[in-house]
């Protein structure tokens, strides 16, 4: 808040609104991606011991990484299929509208720049510039693998969210091609200390949380509660009749987000045992890996 104090703040919070209503109404599975993201990036920076002021500006530029995507065509965003060469280079300038967004609105010229190289490759094979190793801004390589972990954890309108197995040899594989090395190292230190906090918050008996349930027509949001009984989990909203408004044929995808002291967590999990206004959730008692964030 004091970076921001001489930096328009309100202009600041007014455009990242603007960008989550606009992302809710054409793509609502991506909504949260640039609050996730921007933690993610927050924590790779204090593990690097960056000092404050660089760390709340890789945290905002992270929340507006994708924000030049409200100028690239909905269905190219959202197409299920594989992108034409046409759509893919179209896609590809998001990076570039975003930073002159950033620029233009909020004359903050850092943050415009690490947002325009989030895309560059360690190896040189990115884009918008092809830049090279420390070529790249610091700031921009840790939006970078930030913004992949999230995008493989999370699902798509192309496709479904990647298990934390599969997450961690990508990012290993990719290491000194698409990634720095040492954040790579740094990411995974960070995930694995996250799975041991969410296990334990896990044994609390009632949390509020979010039920994010995407089905082949519509993404469902239902807030209520995680209660625990016994060894079992369930949730409760009072709102949502999970046998009448819920067709469990069609579900895709299921995630839950647990709120508990300015953090959220953000986990995928299984329903099962519908009852009207409960379901019985699946997959807490045996995790690897969470996915979290805070504000």
């Amino acid at each position: 808040m004091n970076y921001l104090s001489y930096k328009n703040k309100e202009l600041v919070f007014d455009l990242i609104t603007m960008m989550s209503e606009i992302t809710l109404a054409t793509d609502p599975l991506t909504v949260l991606h640039p609050y996730a993201v921007a933690d993610l990036s927050k924590k790779i920076a204090i593990s690097l011991q960056l000092d404050e002021f660089t760390t709340k500006r890789i945290y905002y530029a992270g929340l507006l990484h994708d924000i030049g995507k409200m100028y690239i065509d909905a269905n190219i965003l959202t197409k299920q299929t594989s992108l034409t060469h046409d759509e893919y280079a179209n896609l590809k300038k998001h990076s570039i509208y975003g930073a002159n967004i950033i620029k233009s609105m909020l004359n903050l010229d850092d943050i415009s720049l690490f947002v325009k190289h989030h895309h560059e490759w360690y190896d040189g094979k990115g884009y918008p510039s092809g830049l090279c190793g420390h070529e790249i801004p610091l700031e921009s390589r840790i939006i970078g693998i930030a913004d992949a972990f999230d995008a493989m954890l999370s699902p798509r309108s192309y496709k479904s969210a990647r298990d934390i197995n599969f997450i961690i040899n990508e990012l290993l594989k990719n290491s000194d091609t698409q990634f720095d090395s040492n954040l790579v190292n740094i990411t995974i230190e960070i995930l694995s200390t996250a799975s041991e906090e969410i296990q334990s918050l896990c044994t609390d008996y009632i949390l509020w949380s979010t039920l994010i349930i995407t089905t082949r027509f519509r993404t469902h949001s239902v807030q209520g509660s995680l209660i625990k009984y016994s060894s079992r989990h369930f949730f409760k909203s009072n709102k949502f009749n999970f046998l009448s408004d819920l067709d469990k044929e069609e579900i895709l995808d299921v995630q839950i987000h647990i709120h508990n002291n300015n953090q959220f967590f953000k986990l995928k999990v299984g329903l099962d045992a519908y009852e009207e206004n409960q379901v019985y959730i699946s997959g807490l008692n045996d995790l690897t890996l969470p996915h979290f964030y805070d504000f």
